[in-house]
């Protein structure tokens, strides 16, 4: 199973396991929580909403982290929840640290030690509602001091939340239309 799939599996068993079967109503908060949960890598999750007039509003997290990470993209005006609201896309960067499209947004992501990022649309035919934001970690190996910065090249990286096949050999990150 490639890690689309894989992905697109793990999303449906959060579905079920949040909508199957329960006497208490689902709240965002629970949707973000189960996400960190199911999605290998993911450290912290957020979900924002887009009302009409295109206003982004953080309705749900996994805490703090989280919600500074939403909050931040609304008030710089940048971020791949926003990207992907705009482009009408679900939106990745798997290394903050080489990521060009949104430099004050993933300088402040880096400071609070978030290292990649995936924004999935959350959409109906015809309108996009908001997205949940994935957040992970790139977390020190085993030959580096806990609190130095590792080269991109040395660090681990989760292994199915950020594998996306990229367009071509050698591409950087992206947003990828229509899925």
């Amino acid at each position: 199973m490639d890690s689309r799939t894989e992905l697109a599996a793990r999303f449906a068993g959060l579905s079920q396991s949040l909508l199957g079967r329960r006497a208490d109503p689902v709240s965002f908060e629970m949707v973000a929580h189960r996400a960190v949960e199911v999605v290998p890598g993911c450290r912290w999750a957020g979900i924002t909403m887009f009302g009409r007039g295109a206003q982004g509003t953080s309705v749900g997290s996994t805490g703090p982290v989280a919600a500074r990470l939403d909050e931040l993209q609304h008030a710089l005006k940048e971020g791949p929840c926003l990207e992907a609201a705009r482009d009408d896309t679900d939106c990745i960067s798997p290394d903050l640290e080489a990521e060009p499209r949104w430099p004050a947004w993933s300088g402040e992501a880096r400071a609070l030690g978030v290292g990649s990022v995936l924004s999935v649309r959350l959409h109906t035919e015809n309108e996009t509602l908001g997205a949940l934001n994935l957040y992970a970690s790139c977390p020190p190996t085993s030959s580096t001091p806990r609190h130095s910065r590792s080269p991109p090249s040395s660090r681990s990286t989760p292994p199915v939340l950020w594998s996306r096949p990229s367009s071509s050999p050698g591409s950087g990150p992206r947003c990828s239309p229509g899925t």
